[in-house]
């Protein structure tokens, strides 16, 4: 079935994991689709942010994407709904986010939808690209069908990029890269000093190992064994489906004997942030760029991460943080020490961290980049 249709109405399908992974930090994509009278159908998992979005004039459809790397079945009935969703609003530009809904999204688009325009953003390569054995090969496979049919693929780091160009999974004249997904500085409270007792030393990520969570927490035991003025927070929420998710008795159990102070899901990252010393995310789980640590750039923190794809975009040497090499520990605490026993430092650090956000990852000027790639493939607006 062809997506062509006999109207002056046109339709863009955006499409996640989640609604909200949609709604925030593309939210101002929507607004100016729906500002030139195009309707906008959103599709994922449903969650607070659809009934926000509804109000706005989306239309929210469900989208049940499960997060393990193959689930045959459950992704045969995914394929299924987003042939149904294509058929029913039969759109003129589909983008899709994320790699279960660019994959099942592109070739569901080759079977019903041949003549909308498609966009995918590639937000990381995650735990898939990591390991090694069937998951990798059929994540690769998966991309290299699936990304033959689309007209352009938004990737957030060049190492991503260069990776899937390199190994022949898309054609290079096919790809874009778009820094982040952006942040809006303006959203954060600028607080590059604190009057914390202890200095507070935060990772809030999603709880999988390879996100280095190990590595900070084992950073947080070898400083405490001789510091008392350091306090170690660890906010997320705990993804037991997935194959990489941490362990809640062992998280428990660091909170109990007081390496860490588990905060679970933290919804309001801007006050969190503000009361925070140093933001730390020791990943290398082939992130896109991590939003947290522009968010803390923006709030005037400074940022200890990993030499890793997606994470060392973040960082200007010497400027608003420090690079570590993945899975070190060692060199991740003195890291952390280095800025714990410099209050000058954290302070210009969180100073230059903001200068930087603002001139490179202003959601703003993301927004404006994105809209570009969309006039490139004959979408104005």
């Amino acid at each position: 079935m062809n997506c062509g249709k006999m109207r002056e109405e046109k339709t863009v399908v955006f499409m996640a994991n989640s609604v909200s992974e949609v709604s925030g930090s593309r939210g101002p994509i929507i607004d100016r689709f729906l500002e030139k009278g195009w309707k906008v159908v959103v599709a994922g998992s449903l969650d607070s942010s659809a009934g926000e979005l509804e109000e706005k004039g989306v239309v929210v459809e469900e989208l049940n994407v499960k997060r393990k790397p193959f689930s045959p079945w459950k992704d045969f009935k995914t394929l299924c709904r987003i042939l149904s969703i294509y058929r029913k609003y039969k759109p003129d530009l589909i983008h899709c986010f994320h790699i279960k809904p660019v994959v099942l999204g592109n070739v569901g688009k080759t079977l019903a939808c041949r003549k909308a325009k498609l966009v995918n953003t590639i937000t990381g390569l995650g735990y898939s690209f990591n390991v090694e054995g069937l998951t990798n090969r059929l994540a690769r496979f998966a991309y290299r069908v699936s990304l033959s049919g689309c007209d352009v693929t938004i990737f957030q780091n060049p190492d991503d990029r260069d990776d899937f160009v390199k190994e022949g999974l898309i054609d290079e004249d096919k790809t874009e890269v778009i820094l982040s997904s952006g942040v809006d500085p303006r959203k954060f409270v600028f607080s590059p000093e604190t009057d914390n007792d202890k200095v507070k030393v935060l990772m809030a990520t999603r709880l999988l190992w390879q996100k280095g969570i190990g590595e900070y927490v084992e950073a947080a035991e070898e400083i405490k064994e001789d510091r008392e003025d350091v306090v170690f927070e660890l906010a997320g929420g705990f993804e037991e489906e997935h194959m990489d998710g941490v362990d809640r008795e062992w998280v428990v159990d660091k909170d109990e004997k007081g390496v860490i102070d588990f905060l679970g899901y933290v919804d309001d990252m801007v006050s969190k942030l503000a009361e925070t010393d140093i933001v730390v995310l020791p990943s290398y789980y082939r992130e896109g760029v991590p939003r947290v640590l522009l968010e803390a750039m923006a709030s005037g923190k400074p940022i200890v991460t990993t030499d890793a794809p997606g994470c060392r975009e973040t960082v200007v040497e010497g400027r608003n943080g420090i690079l570590v090499e993945p899975e070190d520990s060692e060199s991740l605490a003195d890291a952390i020490l280095e800025l714990v026993d410099d209050k000058e430092k954290r302070t210009e650090m969180g100073k230059e961290g903001r200068s930087i956000v603002e001139e490179e990852f202003d959601r703003k000027n993301v927004v404006e980049e994105y809209f570009e790639v969309y006039k490139k493939i004959g979408i104005e607006l």
